[in-house]
């Protein structure tokens, strides 16, 4: 049985993107990043790619639920998607990703940064 077929982002100057720090597996577009949480290491997404949701869901407070989040090459756990929200704000709906940024890499359109940091990351 064949694998599934992983999304891969063009690495060119014009395009920029996050990939599994592990793994380098491509995982969502830098547009898809709506918030980052300046004291944290915590942003928030609106879609990801190549990532698989745990089937159990966890209980964040009464009526609200997530995921946790994997990538779907190496299954290391880059976040949780929010499955039930019972009150959603700008950044926090249902169906978006909240990301640890320091489980990523950052393709910022000339090298390889670290997500979190942005720090260059050698031999990338």
């Amino acid at each position: 049985m064949e694998g599934p077929s992983l999304v891969c982002y063009e690495q060119n100057k014009d395009t920029r993107f996050f990939v599994c720090r592990h793994c380098k597996t491509h995982l969502s577009l830098y547009s898809e990043m709506l918030y980052r949480y300046p004291t944290s290491h915590v942003a928030i997404f609106g879609s990801m790619v190549n990532v698989d949701l745990l089937s159990d869901k966890h209980p964040i407070e009464p009526g609200e639920t997530s995921a946790a989040a994997f990538c779907i090459n190496c299954e290391s756990q880059v976040g949780y998607k929010f499955i039930a929200l019972r009150l959603e704000t700008y950044a926090l709906k249902t169906g978006r990703f909240m990301v640890d940024t320091s489980e990523l890499l950052f393709w910022n359109g000339n090298h390889m940064v670290y997500a979190d940091s942005g720090v260059p990351v050698q031999n990338a």
